[in-house]
């Protein structure tokens, strides 16, 4: 039951941190395209209390190795951060362009090196 629990909560946290993220830069591109239908505050506290719940209650995977769709989606987070630090430090000129890359090497970096430790089963070991 608890390994039920856990894997729901992860779900749940997934699919609102994914919803959030896309919401998020819909809403920076074209300013109240999502805002007038969805308040984002409310998609936020649903993922922080979820993200909360599954650090509390983690759930336990197996020892393989990551495959296609982890480094696609490590890939696609770390191009929405850049495009997030970018958007919001784009009147700083090239150095914003310089700060964006930054943010997602350290992003698909510190993606990259968690999937390679083959130690951990679960974020407690982190």
């Amino acid at each position: 039951m608890k390994q039920f629990f856990s894997s729901i909560i992860f779900d749940v946290f997934l699919a609102s941190l994914a919803v959030f993220l896309l919401s998020f830069l819909i809403e920076q591109e074209w300013k109240g395209a999502v805002v007038q239908w969805v308040n984002l505050n409310y998609v936020l506290v649903i993922c922080l209390v979820s993200g909360i719940l599954a650090i509390l209650f983690p759930k336990e995977v197996e020892k393989d190795h990551p495959g296609a769709g982890y480094w696609i989606g490590s890939v696609f987070i770390s191009i929405a951060a850049g495009f997030i630090a970018y958007k919001h430090s784009e009147e700083l000129g090239v150095w914003a362009y310089a700060f964006a890359c930054g943010v997602s090497l350290i992003i698909f970096f510190i993606s990259y090196v968690l999937a390679k430790n083959n130690e951990t089963d679960t974020l407690e070991n982190i």
